[in-house]
């Protein structure tokens, strides 16, 4: 017996199905790839976002750990550039963000978060002195560089430990100083009014303690007011 091979070609059914399969396939895979590009895109301005936030957050710490007593004047008064509240303080820095070879003024402040009800930021501003001299505690700066450090926050507090005033520190280090005269915390400090700078700056950021310790320049203070002034 002869087998008899026999051959045919597609019909038009199976045509018309091979034809939606490869449609859907090639539908999927389109879904998939706009997908995919959609998710790299919005993965990759956030990866950049937060390399930019850390940067930002990384160069703040800088400038704040570089804080140091600035004395400036006002007529015939003399005294340190430096205000603290109970919603965050002003301060000279050796450092800048925006030039680290240049000197700046920087606030460190809390504010209602723009993005958690409720909550709060902390905020780091700085007027970068790279061509002004700082001479006067009133002196008009332009603050126009501005970072969110931190959000979400529930609680921040501020506190700042030094004298009282420089009279007091005067006291304390005479021959006759009397006993426990010693530097305090203290809710607010100006350092201009007080001729003090508050030789540590406490942050409290829920629970967490952010210290920033301020060198001692008391003596060049000293070195520059005359027994009447004192």
């Amino acid at each position: 017996m002869t087998a008899r091979l026999m051959s045919r070609g597609f019909t038009l059914i199976e045509l018309l199905i091979t034809l939606a399969i490869l449609s859907m396939v090639m539908f999927s895979g389109t879904y998939a790839y706009q997908f995919i590009s959609q998710n790299w895109e919005r993965n990759k301005q956030s990866y950049q976002s937060a390399l930019h936030e850390y940067q930002s957050s990384r160069l703040s710490y800088t400038a704040l750990i570089n804080t140091s007593p600035k004395l400036v004047r006002s007529g015939e008064d003399i005294g340190f550039y430096f205000l603290g509240r109970d919603n965050g303080f002003t301060a000279y820095s050796l450092t800048s963000v925006q030039d680290p070879e240049s000197p700046a003024i920087y606030r460190l402040f809390q504010e209602p978060d723009t993005e958690h009800s409720g909550k709060l930021q902390l905020v780091y501003e700085e007027a970068v002195l790279n061509d002004i001299v700082l001479t006067h505690p009133d002196q008009t700066l332009n603050f126009n560089y501005r970072v969110v450090l931190q959000r979400d926050l529930s609680a921040i507090s501020w506190s700042y430990y030094g004298w009282q005033n420089f009279a007091q520190r005067l006291e304390a280090t005479s021959e006759f100083a009397p006993t426990g005269l010693e530097r305090t915390w203290q809710g607010e400090h100006d350092g201009f009014s007080t001729r003090e700078h508050p030789s540590i700056i406490r942050v409290n950021i829920d629970g967490f303690l952010m210290d920033i310790e301020v060198p001692d320049r008391g003596q060049d203070l000293t070195n520059q007011l005359t027994p009447y002034d004192t």
